[in-house]
């Protein structure tokens, strides 16, 4: 459990890319606390559990709004065998509020079974009343996933929901959703991951150079970040403002340009953090250039972009074709971002500007 003065949640990420989920908890993280820890694995619940500790309390309770890759955060109660839970449900119990009590997914049967009565029933002798529809408090047990012991005897961990990631809200701005679509748009919760590696700090400003559809603008103006975009095509500048105003977002900027222009047409405007998704492929317009000619110049823009320590997130599909970095510029990580198709994977890079 966290130390006197710290603040610690158990965070459940989603199955679709746990590296890059636990990367965008912990990128996250230190956007609301700096002095946050790293994640670290929980030894129950299964592989897609980490425990992160604030270092003062309020950042958990902002948690759960921000991140993309993860389902729900949890406040621990206690670790232990089950009476130790069983204890700690008692006493949980005497607020005299409404709960339900659910284990989380791949627990063994019986215990799946054994430990949700056994924790009501504690709560009920404590005082608490049962509401498996609209209850006041929600607890989740976390459980082994394989277990020879008997129930008893089980290491396990109970927490209190704090937070759900807004999954459905982002599923509802998916492009099928947008008035003005493309074939080719990330995902709003790729688009938000990307959003939260970069580490922008809370409000600072955010910049597209290949808007598209605006996929990265909107998740970015969810967050608080002030956001501007930039896109070779007429079409697609009136397309991204399009979606942007149907969600009430007002952009600061949203400039024509091709990307070796963006410097001049931007004035010497500098951004907290670049978040882009380059164009490749037939189905994204390039003027005739290159996929790799044009990630170039997007990188070779970042230092006249971004702030001292600014970082840019962005998708390639294949690092080894990422230019030599800049004087200024350090790369910082690639990790495997989804696989599009059998012959097409996108990796996720993290750039930051050194000064």
């Amino acid at each position: 459990m966290s130390e006197k003065g710290t603040v610690a949640v158990w965070v459940e990420l989603s199955g679709e890319n746990l590296p890059l989920a636990e990367r965008e908890l912990q990128a996250c993280a230190s956007v609301l606390d700096p002095a946050s820890s790293p994640p670290r694995p929980l030894p129950w619940g299964g592989e897609r559990f980490r425990e992160v500790t604030f270092s003062r309390p309020g950042p958990e309770g902002l948690l759960a709004r921000r991140l993309g890759l993860a389902h729900r955060v949890l406040r621990p109660l206690a670790e232990g065998n089950l009476d130790t839970l069983v204890d700690a449900m008692v006493m949980e119990g005497g607020s005299g509020a409404t709960a339900r009590v659910r284990v989380a997914s791949g627990a063994p049967q019986s215990l799946a079974r054994e430990a949700p009565r056994l924790l009501g029933h504690a709560f009920l002798q404590g005082g608490g009343r049962v509401d498996l529809g609209s209850p006041d408090r929600d607890f989740v047990v976390l459980l082994p996933a394989a277990s020879a012991s008997p129930p008893a005897a089980t290491e396990a961990g109970l927490a209190e929901l704090l937070g759900e990631v807004p999954r459905d809200e982002m599923d509802s701005r998916r492009s099928k959703h947008r008035p003005f679509r493309k074939p080719v748009t990330l995902s709003p919760l790729l688009a938000r991951s990307l959003v939260n590696l970069a580490g922008a700090p809370l409000g600072g400003s955010i910049l597209d150079p290949f808007c598209g559809t605006g996929a990265i603008l909107l998740e970015a103006a969810f967050l608080g970040y002030r956001v501007s975009g930039a896109d070779r095509d007429a079409e697609m500048i009136r397309g991204t403002l399009q979606n942007l105003r149907a969600e009430k977002v007002e952009p600061d900027r949203l400039v024509q340009c091709e990307v070796q222009e963006l410097l001049s047409q931007l004035e010497g405007e500098r951004f907290d953090a670049a978040v882009f998704d380059p164009p490749y492929g037939r189905a994204s317009g390039t003027g005739g250039r290159a996929s790799s000619e044009v990630l170039l110049q997007a990188v070779e823009a970042l230092p006249g972009l971004l702030r001292p320590h600014g970082r840019a997130t962005c998708l390639v599909s294949d690092p080894s074709s990422l230019p030599p970095m800049p004087r200024g510029l350090t790369l910082e990580s690639t990790i495997l971002g989804e696989r599009v198709h059998r012959s097409l994977t996108r990796w996720v890079v993290t750039i930051r500007r050194d000064h």
